[in-house]
């Protein structure tokens, strides 16, 4: 095999259907990575499977297909999970066929001897030019370990009684979004619409429900609805907090007057001390031209540490940009030069709009040479 021997065997595994068009993106990735590729096929119509299997030919990977009927999500990849469990592989890669696995160090190496059974990995999702959204996942888990899904849509891995987590910041698993393969996401969205309402009818009050249902509703452009299941979710205090902060972010984003949109901000902020309301918080501001008011909150913004602890939708531009961005366009109204002159400088170095931010810049340095003359 062209790969690197190790005792450590490596498996990819995938649950695809009708996904010719990007499959080849994520082989490619961990073509050097993996032994085997474990492929749960659920009904493709196209060229998914002679693809895969040509690739793994090609490149002296070991290639074990199971094909069957989508059922819901947990149940079709657990079926995939009982699968992989039968076949003599150490370690099991999760991927989705959208996913591009980057990473420069040696995973086998990384792995040999761990005494954890499973990690998160660091998932990477470009949505558009204006935001890239972070967080971890748990997508490499040790076999037979018992690891399953839950969930009939959003599904999540259950870790089980007394199983190790580790965590891994140095692999992205890499996802561009904006490509929708043909308006499947689409389809997918309104399939999980009705998995989800029939969830929320057989339990109103659950958290999970609530927070999915607002997304999809939101991805459709069901705006109203959106907004209904995101207040339920942002007020419902049970589950996962990260929901409950996303939820209120979104609430933000989503209403008509500026001053209940801050209040959500507030709320967000409350519950967890991010950034990203803030930033919301100071856009509203600037354009009122509250700029004392507006530089108070980005100079809070850029003093915020990055949050490591967050494993759910961080925004990496917001914090490698964003908020040096604005806290450099405020400043200067506030007259704070030098601070703006120094956020401006840090908004330059993120490699985002770029020109627009040198121009900032020169505001700054035309205001130095006038104070030395």
């Amino acid at each position: 095999m062209n790969h690197l021997q190790s005792e450590v065997q490596l498996a990819v595994v995938l649950m695809v259907k009708n996904e010719e068009k990007r499959i080849e993106t994520t082989l490619n990735s961990v073509k050097d990575v993996v032994d085997g590729i474990i492929l749960f096929d659920t009904g493709s119509e196209d060229k998914t499977v002679e693809i895969v299997k040509q690739f793994a030919e090609k490149h002296n990977i070991h290639f074990h297909l199971l094909q069957g009927q989508f059922e819901d999500f947990a149940t079709s990849r657990n079926m995939l999970l009982d699968f992989a469990d039968k076949l003599l592989y150490d370690y099991l890669l999760l991927l989705d066929s959208n996913d591009e696995y980057r990473c420069d160090k040696n995973l086998k190496q990384l792995i040999n001897g761990a005494s954890e059974e499973g990690f998160l990995l660091h998932q990477r999702w470009y949505v558009g030019p204006y935001e890239e959204l972070d967080y971890y996942n748990i997508r490499l888990i040790k076999s037979n370990t018992g690891f399953r899904y839950k969930g009939s849509v959003h599904e999540y891995i259950d870790v089980p009684p007394g199983v190790k987590i580790g965590k891994m910041g140095d692999i992205i698993l890499y996802q561009d979004r904006v490509k929708d393969n043909d308006g499947k996401s689409q389809t997918r969205w309104k399939k999980d619409l009705t998995l989800l309402k029939r969830n929320i009818a057989m339990n109103p009050n659950n958290g999970r429900s609530q927070y999915y249902l607002a997304q999809t509703y939101d991805c459709l452009n069901m705006k109203a609805d959106a907004m209904f299941f995101y207040k339920q979710r942002a007020n419902n205090e049970d589950g996962f907090f990260e929901e409950r902060f996303n939820s209120m972010m979104k609430c933000g984003q989503l209403e008509r007057d500026e001053d209940d949109s801050v209040k959500w901000y507030l709320k967000a902020y409350q519950l967890i001390e991010r950034a990203e309301p803030l930033i919301g918080i100071v856009r509203i501001y600037r354009k009122r031209g509250k700029f004392k008011l507006a530089f108070l909150f980005a100079k809070l913004a850029c003093e915020l540490p990055y949050p490591s602890n967050c494993i759910l939708w961080v925004n990496q531009r917001c914090y490698n940009h964003d908020r040096w961005q604005e806290l450099g366009i405020v400043a200067y109204y506030v007259k704070e030069h030098e601070l703006g002159q120094k956020a401006c400088e840090k908004a330059v170095e993120s490699g985002y709009d770029v020109d627009l931010n040198k121009k900032n810049l020169i505001f700054y340095e035309k205001c130095g040479l006038r104070k030395q003359s």
